[in-house]
């Protein structure tokens, strides 16, 4: 189970950590932290986001029917009465949108009421000052974000009922959905840059900051194709340069930046595919005597290898061998049956250079030459050659090394 974790004293869900849960279903979870805030995890079953509420030094227990969290939740320990009522709030909501017309007045009317119950909870004493106030911008938020979604609120009513930067909000991730929505609707007709310099006009720095990556987050999410979100992520970076903040925003935009790549390069006469040859790893290193040879061993089923193989690697080094003496060359462990798989990827990745396919006995011939056991391997696996043709490097660094492997091959040039 992945549990996310804030970033700073922001609700953006910038960490993940992995709990081991035990056969009997136990699992205990500490974490550090300097402030009150939410942590969370997705429960894909029954697509629900399930919300906890914690404070530094306390400890709470929960238990809850895996096959629906939401609705079998307990707690007990510090903070339970807060979390009872997040979870029942989180549940109501839900069920209220399902269950009614969107209007207005139902939003206001749903705000009115989150607000009476977190209010009476706080005036009783069962939930803590921290809690009471940022659940209620949480709740205000919220509404205002559906009632934007739905056509119900315009932005100029919104403007009429808050201030759109809220520096107290930012710890609640359904102030982010509203700003959102709020830009989406009133900013509608603007490109992604024209909207977040417009935002940079009403927002403070640091709120633009969470803002803007939140943003591209959401949005490199949907299922479109939209290669504008790579400049928006090159304008972002430009600006701010916090690295959790960068990997945050970046995280699901490796498959735009491969597809981009692969719209921009062509399938060129040097992708040459070599099937059921004779050729021993030794005929290989001879053909291309002369040239640096940086061997890159791979298989259609291995995603590690495939992820070596994305634009933010190859590019890079495809950049740097640029009128240098050095080859890449593909060698495929793939077995027979995934044969014309092989050759479909091979030209989906780009690979353009040659390409061979080994059979079981020339991967043995491969791993005696790299001088390691023949019934054992692992992949990606990189290796270099000199123009001499000697082995000098039997475990390269990986391409997304970056300039460690470039100074490797710089060695041998």
């Amino acid at each position: 189970m992945d549990i996310d974790l804030s970033y700073d004293y922001s609700a953006l869900p910038v960490f993940t950590t992995r709990l081991i849960v035990d056969d009997d279903g136990a699992f205990r979870f500490n974490q550090r932290m300097s402030s009150n805030g939410f942590v969370g995890f997705y429960h894909y079953e029954t697509a629900r986001y399930i919300r906890f509420w914690l404070a530094p030094n306390s400890q709470l227990k929960t238990s809850f029917d895996w096959q629906n969290p939401a609705s079998s939740i307990r707690f007990d320990g510090q903070g339970a009465n807060e979390n009872e009522l997040l979870n029942s709030i989180d549940v109501n909501r839900e069920v209220l949108l399902v269950s009614s017309t969107a209007s207005q007045a139902m939003y206001t009317e749903a705000l009115t009421k989150e607000s009476t119950q977190i209010n009476s909870a706080f005036k009783a004493g069962h939930i803590s000052f921290e809690f009471h106030s940022i659940m209620l911008l949480d709740a205000k938020f919220f509404w205002l974000a559906k009632g934007l979604e739905s056509g119900q609120l315009s932005p100029e009513d919104v403007l009429s009922k808050t201030k759109l930067s809220n520096s107290k909000a930012i710890g609640s991730i359904n102030y982010f959905r509203f700003l959102r929505a709020y830009g989406l609707r009133a900013f509608q007709e603007k490109s992604q840059e024209e909207r977040y310099n417009a935002f940079a006009e009403i927002l403070s720095e640091g709120i633009l900051e969470l803002f803007w990556a939140y943003d591209i987050r959401q949005l490199s999410q949907l299922e479109v194709i939209d290669f504008s979100l790579l400049n928006a992520y090159q304008l972002y970076s430009d600006r701010f340069n916090n690295k959790a903040l960068l990997a945050y925003a970046h995280k699901y935009l490796n498959g735009l930046e491969d597809e981009l790549y692969r719209v921009n390069t062509p399938i060129t006469k040097d992708l040459v595919l070599v099937e059921n040859s004779s050729l021993s790893i030794v005929d290989i290193v001879e053909k291309f005597k002369g040239e640096v040879l940086f061997f890159d061993m791979w298989a259609t089923w291995c995603k590690p290898c495939i992820a070596e193989m994305g634009a933010s690697s190859k590019k890079p080094l495809e950049e740097f061998i640029k009128d240098k003496p050095v080859k890449i060359i593909y060698l495929s462990v793939d077995k027979d049956n995934a044969a014309e798989r092989w050759k479909e990827m091979a030209k989906e990745l780009r690979l353009n250079s040659h390409n061979y396919r080994l059979s079981t006995e020339q991967v043995k011939e491969v791993l005696n030459y790299l001088g390691e056991p023949t019934n054992i391997y692992s992949i990606p696996r990189y290796f270099i050659v000199s123009k001499e043709g000697e082995l000098v490097n039997s475990r390269a660094p990986y391409p997304s090394s970056g300039e460690q492997l470039y100074n490797e091959l710089s060695k041998y040039f």
